[in-house]
């Protein structure tokens, strides 16, 4: 089957596609694709390129995402742009799911943190924390039950009719404490960035609420700088909290918004 067949298909059947690509339930289509893993062709990157284009097209691509084992290189950065582009309202998580068993964790996240830092729309740079807290869920290295002294590993497998996340023990502990150092120093870059617009910027109440959702609220979970930057951010908060009758005081003051702390 090539990437044409497939949305030929695809084009007469939309009806029977979820509109969102779904983890679990999939069509024939999409089984049988995943079964021969044969959907190239000597036009693969250009029409997909082309799909990405027209905003209907492109959702055959994020339903292919969810079976395909893998990309080229030079379609990550397109893909990446058309899914932050749909919104942070309206991007199913699958879609960075399955971005992440692509392409690695990593390098997702270094590209978010790229285009947060270069980009100056607040709206864009909402879609992209939104995808940096769902990124957050494919991290590959964890320390399972707060035990320090073990590493475990996640991988996407297929299972049945789609990948699931499962944990593994990886082949050495100490390879698995250096990916894991790794992999922390990238998430604490995240914060820094997060932190450091905090500071420099005005603090509006619709994207603060957007954004701090990827911002831990405990002191400990900070290294090095971001610790006085975080304490920083806090103080400016507290000052906002006690000297202002702005809905964001109020915002700030409300225990379900879990910042009455400050």
């Amino acid at each position: 089957m090539t990437i044409q067949d497939a949305f030929q298909f695809y084009r007469e059947n939309n009806s029977k596609f979820s509109y969102r690509p779904d983890f679990h339930v999939y069509n024939k289509l999409l089984l049988e694709i995943q079964n021969t893993n044969n959907i190239t062709s000597e036009c693969f990157n250009e029409d997909i390129l082309s799909y990405l284009t027209h905003n209907e097209d492109r959702w055959f691509v994020f339903h292919l995402l969810t079976v395909i084992d893998e990309l080229p290189e030079e379609l990550f950065i397109p893909i990446m742009n058309s899914i932050l582009s749909i919104g942070f309202d309206n991007c199913p998580t699958i879609l960075y799911d399955n971005i992440a068993r692509l392409y690695g964790f990593e390098k997702v996240e270094l590209y978010l943190q790229d285009e947060f830092a270069l980009s100056y729309s607040d709206i864009y740079k909402r879609s992209i924390v939104e995808a940096m807290w769902r990124i957050s869920y494919s991290i590959p290295y964890i320390i399972p039950d707060d035990d320090l002294d073990f590493i475990t590993v996640r991988r996407y497998v297929w299972v049945k009719n789609g990948y699931q996340f499962l944990e593994f023990i990886p082949d050495s502990q100490e390879e698995g404490k250096i990916m894991l150092e790794k992999e922390n120093i990238l998430i604490q870059n995240r914060y820094k960035l997060l932190l450091e617009h905090f500071l420099k910027n005005e603090i509006f109440p619709d994207f603060f609420y957007d954004c701090s959702v990827v911002l831990p609220r405990k002191r400990t979970t900070y290294k090095n700088e971001n610790v006085e930057l975080f304490k920083k951010l806090v103080e400016n908060l507290r000052d906002i909290k006690n000297n202002s009758k702005s809905n964001f005081a109020i915002y700030l003051n409300n225990p379900v918004n879990n910042w009455h702390w400050i």
